[in-house]
């Protein structure tokens, strides 16, 4: 008997890649020109796990443990920066949520929305990278954002889950 495999509808990359993030993710390069050199140390946080939440009319309610340790991991970290003297960038990355459409929120947007909101982070703090769909997008992009802001030889911190984080550090190697 022989094996036949063959593809049934779109790949999750078809359905949900922005076909135009190269583009967009230069754009955003170029819009931090100004921004190069002014921050000291890099928090680049994962916004996996993010995609469960609840829209309700103009409201995004999160619903999901995970993000809020997250983002209060990144919390703690940039405070601590800065109580030590630094000037820190929050990075978040990450892309749509699956499953809820072409009006879908970004999940960088909606962490974004958090850290200035319930962290009291000013907003000239935090960068968004909206594009990525999975960890290696995530890497390749905020790789490309965390350069466009002068870290070429500098160390950031990456926050993610204790499952994800070998996975994540071995795609963040690679790209930065």
């Amino acid at each position: 008997m022989a094996f036949r495999a063959e593809q049934i509808g779109a790949t999750v990359k078809e359905l949900y890649f922005d076909k135009d993030a190269e583009k967009r993710i230069s754009e955003i390069c170029q819009s931090l020109e100004e921004e190069r050199g002014k921050f000291d140390r890099a928090i680049v946080v994962l916004t996996a796990d993010l995609d469960r939440v609840e829209i309700s009319g103009d409201e995004i309610v999160r619903t999901n443990f995970n993000g809020h340790i997250r983002e209060a991991t990144a919390t703690i970290k940039f405070k601590e920066l800065q109580e030590a003297g630094h000037n820190p960038v929050i990075i978040a990355a990450g892309g749509k949520i699956y499953d809820q459409g072409e009006d879908a929120p970004v999940l960088s947007e909606v962490m974004k929305e958090e850290f200035i909101k319930k962290y009291k982070i000013p907003e000239k703090s935090i960068v968004t990278e909206p594009c990525s769909i999975d960890t290696s997008q995530n890497a390749k992009f905020s790789s490309q954002i965390l350069n466009a802001l002068g870290f070429e030889d500098r160390e950031m911190t990456l926050i993610t889950n204790s499952f994800h984080l070998d996975r994540a550090t071995t795609l963040f190697e690679r790209h930065f």
